[in-house]
């Protein structure tokens, strides 16, 4: 067996990437050519951290009492959780001093924090709104050594949006709370892709315009180059999980769109696209849009003196004008609008959203959503010659058959056709003969595939005496049209194979 330490860089390289913190570590003290390959720069490109404030009553003492949690790989994940101190009487000092956890995690940030180029960044705040000692050096690390990112993916939240909150009023957070992870996105530099999940709600009281995330953003003029702003866009899994996050305000955010003037994609909510908002974009002098990816969802503002009681916020209230989408698409020849629904939407506010003069190429329902059968047939007028996406995850058992094939003949690009409801048999084979080798993804699910049923309809005798053999009668039938169905789905599979010219078969949950 030929040597290890003389295998490529590439290729340990790769090796080390299956590894977590703890045994990529552990690998370097093999050799000093393992050593060279545990220091490779593509290795620490990506990183996770979580932060969390600790209440008074359940702060440890410093360096003391944080545990760390190592998930698997890829990318150093640092993850500590706040443990109350050890009981009374505490164990007796060590003669020889040790390393606490948390030096080795500032540790791996003053060494390597300098090569991280994709950041995950997660800030939870408990029931206190400051960090101890401990995270607050940990926030000073960031500050000092994670400044050249690419990408950085943001989500900064209190315990109330995480959990159910049954009381009367929330509690009140202060703004003060936000300095040291604004300061930290001041000091950001180069940045091209920012996603910002959550951002804490702070009360009526707090409206200093300089403790806003927006405003923060555009005063760093270093991140002003970004090509790509994700703004409270966050869906995971095809499903949706409702987050109580602060909205930024109509100004606050043409003032921030108005400095990116090099921004290619923007990803955002329906609700926070205004006519003042999408007016930015045909400006001069600035870089033609590329992507609008449009989260639709309903938005909910509560009541002036009852707390409980919410009203639901329509999208025909903030229609956009067809002259501002006109000359938007005048200046941003190439723009492109993705939509994605998390929610049921009433059929007047798909009229309000579903105009013709939206340059639309994606369209997308989640899995509380619901694709009506007056939605498919706007989306087969109006986006005929510009649909190229159709996805729906929702469990639709409405009958859309004939406005599916309707969809899939008109609209001449759609390459991918996504549609987990019920579907019928021949509505599948119409569909891949009708779209054939220009449909690139095709997915349906094989149980919810309608199939006739096959089975032997005998007309039985009024008898009594022939009861006791009825079941077996009934569980031969069942198994007869089980393999009748299993038979048609096979025969299905093959057809649609010969009309895409590759092999296909149904997704199987």
């Amino acid at each position: 067996m030929e040597d290890f330490r003389f295998l490529p860089d590439v290729v340990l390289v790769k090796a080390f990437r299956y590894l977590n913190l703890n045994d990529r570590a552990n690998s370097a003290l093999v050799c000093r050519c393992w050593a060279d390959a545990f220091d490779h720069p593509s290795l620490w490109s990506t990183a996770q951290i979580v932060v969390q404030s600790c209440p008074p009553s359940r702060r440890p003492p410093d360096n003391s009492g944080d545990i760390p949690i190592q998930p698997p790989a890829p990318g150093p994940y640092i993850h500590w959780v706040q443990m109350s101190p050890p009981p009374s009487p505490p164990p007796p000092k060590r003669t020889t001093p040790s390393t606490p956890p948390l030096d080795q995690r500032i540790a791996l940030l003053t060494h390597k924090g300098r090569l991280f180029r994709d950041l995950k960044l997660t800030v939870l705040y408990t029931q206190s709104n400051e960090f101890h000692n401990s995270e607050a050096e940990v926030i000073e690390a960031l500050n000092e050594n994670c400044c050249e990112l690419d990408s950085l993916v943001l989500g900064v939240e209190k315990i109330q949006q995480l959990l159910p909150w049954h009381g009367p009023v929330e509690p009140e957070f202060d703004a003060a709370a936000l300095l040291p992870i604004e300061t930290y996105i001041t000091s950001l530099r180069r940045l091209k892709k920012l996603t910002v999940r959550t951002w804490p709600r702070i009360g009526d009281e707090d409206t200093d315009p300089t403790m806003t995330l927006l405003n923060t953003l555009s005063n760093n003029t270093n991140v002003h180059n970004m090509k790509e702003l994700n703004l409270l866009w966050a869906v995971v899994n095809h499903a949706w999980s409702v987050s109580r996050s602060a909205l930024p305000s109509e100004d606050e955010l043409v003032m921030l769109l108005g400095k990116l003037t090099s921004l290619e994609r923007l990803s955002t909510l329906m609700s926070l696209l205004t006519e003042n908002v999408l007016a930015t974009f045909a400006r001069p002098r600035r870089t033609k849009l590329m992507v609008l990816t449009l989260l639709v969802a309903y938005q909910t503002r509560q009541q002036r003196y009852w707390p409980y009681n919410y009203e639901r916020v329509s999208f025909d209230e903030t229609e956009i004008p067809s002259t501002v989408w006109k000359t938007v698409r005048e200046n941003n020849p190439k723009l492109t609008v993705n939509l994605t629904f998390t929610s049921q939407i009433q059929h007047v506010d798909f009229s309000a959203i579903l105009k013709p003069y939206v340059p639309l190429v994606s369209i997308e329902f989640m899995k509380y959503s619901k694709c009506t059968s007056q939605c498919l047939v706007l989306l087969a007028e109006l986006y005929s010659s510009s649909l190229e996406v159709y996805k729906d995850f929702s469990d639709n058992s409405n009958g859309v058959d004939r406005e599916l094939i309707e969809l899939a003949l008109k609209c001449t690009r759609l390459s991918c056709f996504v549609h987990h409801g019920i579907i019928g048999y021949d509505t599948v084979l119409s569909i891949a003969e009708a779209r054939k080798e220009s449909l690139e993804s095709f997915d349906v699910l094989e149980n919810h595939i309608a199939i006739e049923d096959y089975g032997c309809n005998q007309d039985n005798d009024d008898d009594n005496d022939e009861c006791m053999f009825l079941w077996q009668q009934k569980a031969r039938e069942e198994r007869r049209i089980k393999e009748r169905r299993n038979a048609m789905l096979v025969s299905l599979y093959g057809n649609v194979s010969l009309y895409m010219s590759r092999q296909w078969k149904a997704s199987i949950i």
